[in-house]
């Protein structure tokens, strides 16, 4: 997969974090939502991005010996990225190599 493709790939779920962000300073704010379509577009965003996110961690897990990196960068990255990340990460020399914290 080109550079270029899973940069715009990743771009996406950074969109949804934006607006996720966006959304909170908004009713912190204390404005009403300009349209309800939007509030509902928002809690789809919430839902997407923290918790499908959060579901796909377990098997990103899985799948981190093939990208030689560690658990906590690895369910870090899955969190704010999805399976962009885990699917388009590519394998490095230390995926080979055996770590302590495999043991």
């Amino acid at each position: 997969m080109t550079g270029t493709k899973v940069l715009a790939l990743r771009t996406v779920p950074l969109l949804g974090w934006v607006g996720l962000l966006a959304g909170l300073v908004y009713v912190r704010g204390r404005k009403p939502w300009p349209h309800p379509a939007v509030r509902v577009a928002w809690w789809i965003d919430a839902v997407l991005s923290v918790g499908v996110h959060t579901l796909q961690i377990p098997v990103a897990l899985r799948h981190r010996h093939d990208t030689g990196h560690s658990r906590s960068r690895t369910a870090l990255m899955t969190f704010v990225f999805g399976l962009t990340w885990w699917k388009t990460v590519k394998p490095t020399a230390a995926a080979t190599a055996i770590t302590e914290e495999d043991r």
